[in-house]
């Protein structure tokens, strides 16, 4: 790991086996997350395996009485543990609780869950369109394996996605598709999801770390921190706001050079946008816009749609955050 780049402290949350908690701290042991550190466990049941596992391997793990009755004193004590514990990145895996929309806005893009179905990239609506292109209904709550045998469906699948207020919804970071074998029972199919999930899990979190040291990675010992706040700050209200809508922001000007100025205006972010913002869209994005031009130090921001903006026409020197498809773009 890089030693400039932020370490990034998990929290794991189980209420069960804890497999998925087993194949993140495999990932670490082996240096394939290097940027990540699992800082706290904790579980809802006493009896969960995935306890012993976070003891065995001297990760402090801490049992949270979690009654349906007393959501709002188990959530204060939650928070209070993740704030101790200092944790950048909280993981789901297998937590069979609901949190309270008010205590998942405290933690905007910074708790993702596992849901053995598939979801569509925004994490909203209620079809699917599988690789092969053929359209299933997304199933959320419990029981959604046995909904998909029920329904017949020939795949299925499991999905990690950051939190949002509504149930087993928000932005998608990473899935797999599994297909449905003949004569699959729930827990033939159950096994076959897991085993895609441990690789999921770990690619989730690596896609995480990631986008949250798209700014770590550039030098910025010319700039002053409150600039350096107020540009991380911009691309991560960008990216709540337009979610999958968002392509790319770019970073061009005399900071992108390494040789920030204050005394000029030539700092300049671009963001990319997939298509002409719809009106719900519009107000939060402009007033982010102009909170940036008129702070003491103007940073001027440009917002383009991208088809008028082709990578190649345009080389522009890093970029602060970009989709999947514009890497493809990059690449090719």
């Amino acid at each position: 790991m890089d030693s400039h780049l932020a370490l990034l402290r998990l929290a794991v949350l189980v209420s069960g086996s804890g497999s998925n908690l087993q194949a993140l701290i495999d990932a670490i042991e082996n240096q394939q997350l290097p940027g990540a550190e699992l800082a706290l466990v904790i579980s809802s049941r006493a009896d969960a395996y995935g306890l012993q596992r976070a003891l065995k391997h001297k990760i402090p793990a801490v049992y949270l009485p979690w009654n349906r009755n007393q959501r709002l004193e188990a959530e204060a004590r939650t928070l209070a543990l993740l704030r101790l514990f200092e944790i950048d990145l909280v993981v789901l895996a297998g937590f069979m609780r609901i949190f309270s929309p008010a205590f998942v806005e405290q933690f905007p893009r910074s708790i993702i869950n596992l849901h053995p179905a598939l979801l569509p990239d925004s994490g909203m609506g209620d079809t699917f369109v599988t690789s092969d292109g053929s359209t299933i209904p997304v199933f959320r709550g419990l029981h959604v394996l046995q909904r998909a045998l029920d329904a017949g469906l020939k795949v299925t699948g499991s999905t990690v996605h950051y939190v949002i207020p509504e149930l087993d919804a928000g932005p998608v970071l990473y899935r797999r598709e599994v297909p449905i074998q003949p004569g699959d029972t729930e827990e033939t199919l159950q096994e076959r999801v897991k085993q895609a999930e441990h690789r999921l899990i770990v690619e989730a979190v690596k896609k995480h770390y990631e986008r949250k040291n798209k700014l770590a990675q550039y030098d910025w010992s010319s700039c002053p921190a409150s600039v350096r706040k107020q540009v991380q700050a911009f691309c991560e209200q960008m990216q709540r706001i337009l979610e999958n809508e968002l392509v790319a922001i770019y970073l061009h000007g005399s900071l992108a050079m390494g040789c920030f100025n204050p005394e000029r205006s030539d700092l300049d972010l671009l963001v990319i946008i997939q298509h002409q913002l719809p009106i719900e869209k519009q107000r939060p994005v402009m007033e982010s816009l102009l909170t940036l031009s008129n702070a003491p130090c103007p940073i001027e921001t440009s917002l383009l749609v991208e088809q008028d903006l082709h990578p190649f026409q345009h080389p522009l020197p890093y970029h602060l955050h970009y989709s999947e498809s514009w890497r493809q773009k990059m690449s090719d």
